[in-house]
């Protein structure tokens, strides 16, 4: 059942078992990370992993700081932060990124 004291903190509450955003992203990063073979720090709040032999790149920054993409085409994943929302958002992108403090996933097209 849904509690005050730990409000939205489960992937589900109420009754009906609605979903929150926690519960895709969490699903997103298991389908983005999922048997991974090796991690690797590339600098502060930015991680690669080798996923099926291929590099996924978690980057995020609470300064606000530009990272340069990794590759020369780029799909950039979001995390689901909405309420009632389902699906990450998923551009296409080259040369850097502003990030925030929402992480996102970084591979090549």
């Amino acid at each position: 059942p849904y509690s005050y004291i730990w409000g939205y903190m489960a992937l589900t509450y109420g009754p009906q078992h609605t979903r929150v955003p926690a519960y895709y992203t969490y699903k997103l990063m298991l389908d983005k990370l999922n048997g991974f073979t090796s991690i690797e720090k590339i600098d502060e709040e930015q991680y690669k992993y080798i996923v099926n032999g291929k590099p996924v790149y978690v980057m995020w920054s609470d300064s606000g700081k530009t990272a340069t993409l990794p590759f020369v085409n780029n799909r950039i994943t979001h995390i689901v932060t909405e309420q009632g929302k389902t699906m990450p958002d998923v551009e296409i992108s080259s040369g850097s990124v502003q990030l925030s403090s929402t992480p996102i996933f970084v591979e090549e097209v």
